[in-house]
């Protein structure tokens, strides 16, 4: 299985998110920025899914929000305790990030910070 490596960032400066198109080591470093990577996977939709991503899945009669993580060595939704949940992307829908769209995770104020990985890790 082939996989594209790529990312975007998240200039906490400029609030705007671009393309990285080639990882540069000095990025890891910057405190201004917000590196998330590309999973290779797409949601129902086929649109990329990527870390910080926000996706909705149904279940039953209820909408269910979550922040696409990388965990323990997957990707993964971020659970309410701070843990990771396997994740189905054909039955998702990338609605939008935590970075761009803060308004649709009401209550990401109250999960566990998101921890910088440290350097050399993935």
């Amino acid at each position: 299985m082939n996989r594209e490596i790529k990312f975007r960032v998240w200039s906490k400066e400029t609030k705007e998110m671009f393309q990285l198109h080639a990882f540069i080591e000095d990025y890891r470093q910057r405190e201004d920025i917000e590196i998330m990577q590309f999973t290779g996977l797409l949601d129902k939709n086929g649109k990329e899914i990527y870390e910080g991503d926000i996706t909705t899945t149904e279940w039953e009669d209820e909408e269910d929000k979550k922040e696409v993580v990388f965990w323990q060595g997957c990707f993964c939704h971020k659970r309410e305790d701070g843990n990771g949940h396997i994740f189905n992307p054909k039955k998702i829908e990338v609605i939008g990030n935590i970075y761009e769209n803060p308004e649709l995770m009401p209550s990401m104020s109250s999960m566990p910070p998101k921890t910088k990985k440290k350097p050399g890790r993935r």
